[in-house]
Formats: structure tokens, sequence, C-alpha cells
């Protein structure tokens, strides 16, 4: 008995598609404008808005990468439609990032690239992040035993938007805010401290009595 070998199905394939159509195909294709800031135009408070944001299911607008954020923005043709333009500004970033956002998709991008690479813009602030104030490093261990220091932190918390009830784990707490177990191990570290403060120096009772009359 002779068995038959299969027949190739070489024949019955499509021929494969050119590089020039391809090419083609991809011209047709949508397409949109996207501008490359530095992340230096970012200051803290809005980096912690954005984490938030890209961690936010009901957002999806914007993406966190390790070195930044991808912003895409609405666009319509017609730059001055209002609607368009307050959807573009996002809830929680400074007035500053939303006026940016703004003046991005007026000028028909439709996505921003914040970038730790990229260039800066002249006339656009700069923020520095090496900045050692209380408000910028509420994410760095620190040495808290006078009430004064430990007001100056919850103050520092609840403006950067870190601050979350004491008892609980900081790493589910903010889990939003993507933050490294360096950072977590840093706020443990200084909560822990302001327990052992005495707060009636101050006429309050303990760090929760402070942090509910701010």
């Amino acid at each position: 008995m002779k068995i038959e070998e299969p027949k190739s199905s070489q024949s019955q394939e499509e021929p494969l598609m050119s590089a020039e159509d391809r090419t083609h195909l991809l011209n047709a294709a949508e397409t949109y404008k996207v501008i490359a800031l530095s992340t230096a135009h970012i200051s803290k408070e809005d980096a912690a808005a954005l984490g938030a944001a890209a961690a936010d299911p009901e957002e999806n607008m914007v993406m966190k990468r390790s070195t930044g954020w991808f912003i895409k923005l609405y666009w319509e043709q017609d730059s001055n439609d209002q609607e368009t333009k307050n959807r573009n500004r996002r809830h929680g970033v400074s007035a500053e990032i939303k006026d940016l956002l703004s003046m991005a998709a007026n000028a028909g991008f439709q996505m921003v690239e914040f970038d730790s690479d990229a260039d800066c813009v002249a006339g656009i602030p700069i923020f520095d992040w090496e900045d050692d104030s209380p408000e910028l490093t509420v994410l760095t261990k620190q040495t808290l035993t006078t009430f004064e220091a430990g007001a100056n932190y919850i103050d520092a918390l609840i403006k950067t938007g870190f601050f979350y009830h004491f008892d609980d784990d900081p790493a589910d707490a903010l889990r939003h805010f993507n933050l490294g177990p360096e950072q977590i191990e840093a706020l443990k570290h200084n909560v822990d401290q302001l327990f052992g403060i005495d707060w009636k120096t101050g006429g309050f009772d303990g760090p929760f009595h402070y942090a509910s009359a701010k």
C-alpha cells in the first residue's frame, strides 16, 4: 500500500505582503503628535498626584514608568473647544501642570511624555527634587523628637498626599503610589517616632489629635 505524503500548504497561502505595501498601510494608520518634556518640570506633589492617577483603574490616560509618565490628551480639531480643554485639566495636579497640559493640547499634541532624559523647555517652571525642606523629604528617614518636628512632618504628609491612618500599614494604605521598600521603611520609621513625642507641649493629645485638627 502506497502512502501519499501530505500536500504542501505553501501553494494555498496568500503571497507575502511586500515592504512597499506594508509601508503604505502604516502611512494610512492613525497617528498623533507627542511632546517630550523633562520630569524637572514636575514637582514632587504633582509626581504623587500623577502616581495616584496612573494607579486609578478608572483613569486610562496616565501611565507611569520608571523614567516618568505618559499622559494622553483629549484633542479636537477645534482647539477652542472648552469642554475638551476641561477634560485635559486632570484633577489632583497643580494649576501649573493643568495649564501645561492644556497648552500642549491647544498646540496640537495628543500626548505629553515626561521623561527624565528629555530636555527642559525655557519658560516652564523647574523643580529641584533635591530640596531638603520637610515637604519634600517625607519619604526619607528623619529624626523626629520635638513637637515642632513632628507637627512639620505631619503637615508635610498632608500637603504631599502621603498622609494615612498611622495604625495601617503604609504599604497597603499608599499602594496606589507604588512606593519602593526603602520609602515604606522610611515612613514606618518616621511615624513610629511620632508616638514618642510629647504632643502636650503643643496642646494636643497625640499625633492623631494634631492631624484631625488640621
